[in-house]
């Protein structure tokens, strides 16, 4: 069965799929609104990246032994499933999670409040627990390694997560949107947290570093516009005038409450999504130090009426000032190498003066 088949068949309701099928391809049954039932015959290998996501009505599924490879986020949104129908020993389920024989947590299909991960789990896979809505806590056993993308993307309920010592990286997205996740403890064997993976978890208070993280990818915090302090380790990373900064001059994310801010000249760049949706913040000013200002750098600062770009400043990126709804007057310099375009000002309405 081709990639993206029976794409957006929102009809369809049961499919008998003959034992001369061998492959369902990637995305196959993609967005199959009405699908709720699926018999996979035991001649199929396998199941494709996102073969049935979206399949909201999706309700009962079985895996033949034929199977030997479920791709990525096959799974994905759907939430109605009840149980998978296994046979043989290539994936199995326990706690209401479907897992490989090789240790990758493939979806969660439990409705359980709290969920304990079981030691045979060395990786949670992308999207596994894409919009677990009744997910509170969760427990990670030292077994797991790795949190891959989006692995808890918008679980709202999800309160609690403690993250072992044996885990080395957060991928993108990976708590994305998790807007009751109040605190975090990143343990001292993990070394990077990627794109977004805490981006939107708007309860999100109090964040520790320790000093084995050396990197953190721009927008990990975009839109955390709860949190009160950093607790960081280390030479890598450091908090100076609310801001996160890491030792390479970027400006990571804004965590001040104040309405004027002084950028410390430490910083080379203004990261990606750094001051997303300060509110409270009115005036910035950025010095001579800084290069670069990135994507939607000051997103949503609805309170944002004065910006001075320096001369020094080189490039300005997509969207950087999208939103600025009380913005009144800004300077950019001409010798910024970017083209100048009105998606930088993207629904900033009241803008009333532009010197370039």
């Amino acid at each position: 069965i081709g990639d993206s088949a029976f794409e957006c068949c929102n009809s369809l309701k049961y499919v008998n799929i003959p034992n001369s099928v061998r492959k369902i391809g990637d995305s196959a049954f993609f967005a199959c609104d009405s699908l709720e039932y699926v018999n996979v015959p035991n001649n199929v290998t396998s199941i494709g990246s996102g073969a049935f996501e979206g399949c909201e009505s999706l309700k009962y599924v079985n895996i033949p032994n034929s199977v030997t490879k479920i791709g990525k986020y096959a799974f994905r949104s759907c939430n109605a499933i009840k149980n998978f129908n296994i046979e043989g020993k290539n994936f199995f389920t326990e706690n209401g999670l479907l897992i490989s024989s090789e240790g990758v947590l493939i979806h969660s299909f439990s409705t359980e409040p709290n969920i304990n991960i079981p030691n045979s789990v060395r990786k949670i896979g992308e999207w596994a627990f894409d919009n677990c809505d009744s997910l509170k806590s969760i427990y990670i056993p030292n077994s797991v390694t790795n949190i891959d993308e989006a692995a808890f993307y918008a679980c709202e309920s999800l309160e609690y997560v403690n993250i072992p010592n044996s885990v080395t990286s957060i991928g993108n997205h990976a708590f994305c949107n998790c807007d009751s996740l109040e605190y975090v403890n990143i343990p001292n064997s993990v070394t990077s947290i990627s794109y977004c993976a805490f981006r939107w978890c708007a309860s999100l208070k109090y964040v520790n570093i320790p000093n084995s993280v050396t990197s953190i990818d721009e927008a990990a915090f975009a839109g955390c516009y709860s949190i009160k302090s950093f607790n960081i380790e280390g030479k890598n990373f450091f908090t100076e005038n609310g801001l996160l900064i890491s030792s390479k001059g970027v400006l990571i994310h804004c965590f001040s409450t104040e309405p004027n801010i002084n950028i410390p000249n430490s910083v080379r760049k203004i990261g990606d999504s750094a001051f997303e949706c300060c509110n409270s913040l009115k005036y910035v000013n950025i010095p001579n130090s800084v290069r670069k200002i990135g994507d939607s750098a000051f997103y949503a600062c609805d309170s944002l009426e004065y910006v001075n770009i320096p001369d020094s400043v080189t490039s300005i990126g997509d969207y950087a000032f999208e939103e600025c709804e009380s913005l009144k007057s800004i300077y950019i310099p001409k010798g910024t190498k970017e083209k100048f375009s009105k998606l930088l000002f993207a629904h900033t309405e009241l803008l009333i003066e532009i010197d370039i």
